[in-house]
């Protein structure tokens, strides 16, 4: 499928050579020449993976027109990373760029179209963010001090975190966020002094009913804890992993922990369902049935051979866990 890109760009020319250069490089463009056409194409247009956003989108020669910046903050707000394609580079622009609320997403590069090798440049940082864009982790931690340093664990081996300090926030963050591959969840959530706190398991169980799959991470590490976090009810899937904050080797371990839930999530291939097979099966045995009694009766065999595999294939992955 081509991954659709947001070009918000109001020099006519310009946004043609952009669009040929990403068209090059195999992405369809999605374009706007001015900021309430990028707001409406956004709120349209469903599966674009990123925006390229210049930042004088009003009034070329006005030095305080930052609409594109206005705009590219709310893009993010959107949960659509931002690539800042424009020729106003100076050092004071750039800052400007990244200078974001507390809260926002800043951009996440700065392009200049005064480079000679901007297409590239850009053709560099869309295949990065996109990149990034399949790391993003939840995590769901409620002391301030610990989510710091998680955090800064978390950027450090290459993902985006998504944070968030209790059950609504992180039941809002999944609703609101795109492309969450794993969450990582204390237990206590509520009252860390409360032994009867389970918040964050029940939590982890809602999180995996939505098809992410959790990491509990948690100080209370006895092996009544950690076995309560594995007692699921049927049909739920249990946490990936279970790592103790009291290791000091936590973010090594979490970090191998994160590696193989996405290694397991990227082997997953599509294989079709029993009845499609079971379908095809019996498509199968009413050829061969129909052409048996003619001298066809050897390839009628084959069919029926062909049907019968099929059919035990299915009893096989039936009886498989």
């Amino acid at each position: 499928m081509t991954t659709r890109v947001l070009s918000v760009e109001n020099d006519p020319i310009f946004a043609s050579t952009l669009e040929d250069a990403l068209k090059q490089k195999g992405y369809r463009l999605v374009k706007a020449a001015s900021v309430q056409e990028a707001r409406s194409k956004i709120q349209k247009q469903r599966g674009i993976k990123a925006a390229i956003v210049d930042v004088r989108m009003e009034d070329e020669k006005n030095p305080e027109d930052w609409s594109g910046l206005i705009l590219a903050r709310w893009v993010t707000e959107a949960n659509i990373p931002v690539i800042i394609l424009s020729a106003y580079d100076k050092r004071e622009d750039i800052r400007r760029a990244f200078d974001a609320p507390l809260g926002v997403e800043p951009p996440y590069a700065f392009v200049s179209k005064n480079s000679p090798d901007w297409a590239k440049e850009l053709n560099t940082a869309l295949k990065e963010v996109l990149e990034r864009q399949g790391r993003k982790v939840l995590f769901v931690e409620n002391g301030p001090e610990f989510a710091a340093t998680l955090e800064d664990a978390l950027k450090q081996r290459g993902y985006i975190p998504v944070k968030a300090a209790s059950v609504q926030e992180a039941r809002s963050k999944i609703q609101q966020q795109r492309g969450v591959q794993a969450a990582i969840i204390d237990v206590r959530l509520k009252d860390e002094n409360n032994p009867e706190d389970w918040g964050g398991l029940i939590l982890a169980r809602e999180v995996t009913r939505a098809g992410i799959p959790v990491i509990i991470l948690s100080a209370h590490d006895n092996p009544a804890d950690i076995q309560r976090a594995f007692d699921v009810a049927p049909g739920v899937e249990p946490p990936y992993a279970f790592v103790s904050k009291n290791d000091p080797d936590w973010p090594e371990e979490l970090g191998q922990a994160l590696q193989e839930v996405s290694e397991a999530r990227q082997g997953r291939r599509w294989r079709p369902s029993g009845l499609w097979m079971l379908a095809a099966a019996l498509i199968i045995l009413a050829v061969a049935l129909w052409i048996s009694p003619s001298w066809r009766g050897a390839l009628a065999g084959i069919l029926v051979d062909l049907a019968f595999l099929v059919i035990s294939y299915l009893l096989t992955k039936s009886k498989s866990p």
